[in-house]
């Protein structure tokens, strides 16, 4: 899916969070004008199933093999398992109503985890001081462990092990 970046500032936050402001959102992020794509990697996680485990969104321009690893916010709070990366939430404000994992609209993309509420990390990849690539972590396992991907594009993920059960 995609959406495209207008003015070159890019939110984070909750779709239940539209129009508020929040210590637990981030917003006005200096970011790429542009095509942006949206997408979700899924991973097993043994009884709870499959789910969502990260939500990514790049600029069309950049570099689909570099690591999206600076810090954005390690509270991006939610209420509704959905977050949401936007310009303005134009035909996403309704997105915590949606069954479907992913959903975007003409200037932003939100997913959801499957899990539930609370609070999620944000990391970013930036050209200079413009940011090209979001990528928010919904799930680990206690040890930070990342289980073995189901399908989805993992080229861009830092090397370590990964676990087909995090509770292994």
């Amino acid at each position: 899916m995609t959406f495209q970046v207008l003015n070159g500032r890019l939110n984070i936050s909750d779709s239940l969070y539209f129009g508020e402001r929040f210590d637990f959102c981030v917003y006005d992020l200096p970011a790429r004008k542009g095509r942006w794509d949206a997408h979700i990697v899924t991973r097993s996680y043994g009884q709870w199933g499959e789910r969502v485990s990260e939500f990514i969104c790049r600029h069309q321009d950049a570099d689909k093999t570099a690591t999206i690893d600076t810090l954005i916010s390690d509270d991006i709070g939610n209420d509704a398992a959905t977050v949401c990366v936007y310009e303005s939430e134009e035909g996403i404000s309704d997105a915590h109503e949606s069954y479907d994992s992913l959903v975007a609209g003409p200037h932003g993309a939100c997913s959801t985890s499957g899990i539930g509420d609370g609070d999620y990390r944000a990391y970013g990849l930036y050209d200079g001081e413009e940011l090209v690539a979001v990528r928010l972590l919904y799930i680990s396992d206690v040890f930070g462990r990342w289980p073995a991907p189901v399908h989805g594009d993992t080229s861009w993920l830092p090397e370590q092990p990964r676990y087909d059960d995090p509770t292994s």
